[in-house]
């Protein structure tokens, strides 16, 4: 079954640097994306770095060369492409220019040459709800993949099928002495009373509440509580 892939480059990057703060103290994921992307096509939609008032020359041209070996080895992957929009200064900030244009011209036209029936959309944006509805009335079925910390409920919504981006299977597809340094872990929810009985190692805080260590064999397990009371987050590695 042929399909294509179309990737809101901005939100991927921004979703990468959160599951790195989280799981890899900080340190950027080294992922093999020939691995992570697989599909017929891929169409990767960024905006190489926009010059800021305070930058000084050698920090933007740093910035400016890493954004461009970034997009060098995307284009070496088997059947992607890269498109750049542009970026502009708002504010504090820095928002890209043209690059959900170009990724909803692209996406419509493909389906509606028949090119394809099957398409995926990696983002969160609200705006791309109406790209999405359009799509699925034309007859394709678009699966939104999406980031936890960043998505549009109407967005969700739209797609035939929304399939949650997880720091798992991040890890997983990341070059082997990164995931050596950063081993993967396993992540599920589980009733609160599903660690009674165990002896911690340690126990702190977490962001609400108790936060338990524990040890089985050669198996490390971070118990959290979450928002909801009922559940806790196990993390094991």
């Amino acid at each position: 079954m042929s399909s294509y892939l179309f990737v809101d480059g901005g939100y991927f990057t921004h979703r990468l640097r959160e599951f790195a703060k989280v799981y890899c103290g900080g340190e950027a994921m080294d992922l093999d994306y020939r691995e992570y992307f697989s599909a017929e096509k891929i169409f990767y939609y960024d905006a190489l770095p926009e010059k800021r008032q305070e930058d000084k020359a050698p920090d933007y041209a740093e910035r400016l060369k890493a954004a461009e070996a970034h997009h060098s080895v995307l284009r070496g992957i088997p059947g992607c492409h890269v498109f750049n929009g542009r970026t502009v200064e708002r504010g504090k900030g820095i928002q890209q220019k043209g690059v959900d244009v170009l990724l909803s011209v692209h996406m419509l036209t493909h389906v509606f040459r028949k090119n394809v029936k099957h398409v995926s959309l990696l983002a969160g944006d609200a705006d791309f709800a109406p790209l999405v509805r359009a799509l699925v009335m034309e007859g394709a079925y678009v699966t939104v993949r999406y980031a936890r910390s960043s998505y549009a409920t109407e967005l969700l919504e739209s797609a035939d099928v929304a399939v949650e981006i997880k720091a798992q299977e991040i890890l997983e597809k990341c070059k082997p002495e990164f995931r050596e340094k950063h081993p993967p872990c396993g992540i599920y929810d589980a009733p609160a009373n599903r660690h009674h009985g165990m002896k911690p190692l340690r126990k702190g805080k977490s962001q609400f509440g108790d936060a338990f260590l524990f040890q089985d064999l050669n198996v490390l397990m971070v118990v959290a509580q979450k928002e909801n009371p009922v559940y806790y987050r196990h993390m094991s590695y």
